[in-house]
């Protein structure tokens, strides 16, 4: 089955925690946010995701998923 991430937005209002990175992949207790919500999707049968997000971001979220091992379009 897959999911739909959408993860497109800026963060501004995160301020500057989001100046240089996605709201998704701020870490929160060693773990990036998107991690969490990905493991939780694996856990409910969810093996491949298409995440949707701001072109600024394609290369950070594309190195997080090659790291994490995440298969995603």
């Amino acid at each position: 089955m897959k999911a739909v991430i959408l993860a497109a937005g800026l963060g501004t209002r995160m301020g500057k925690l989001s100046k240089e990175t996605p709201k998704g992949l701020i870490k929160v207790a060693g773990r990036e946010i998107l991690y969490r919500t990905m493991k939780i999707l694996e856990m409910e049968g969810i093996d491949e995701f298409v995440i949707v997000t701001n072109p600024l971001y394609k290369e950070k979220f594309e190195g997080f998923l090659r790291k994490n091992n995440f298969r995603c379009d």
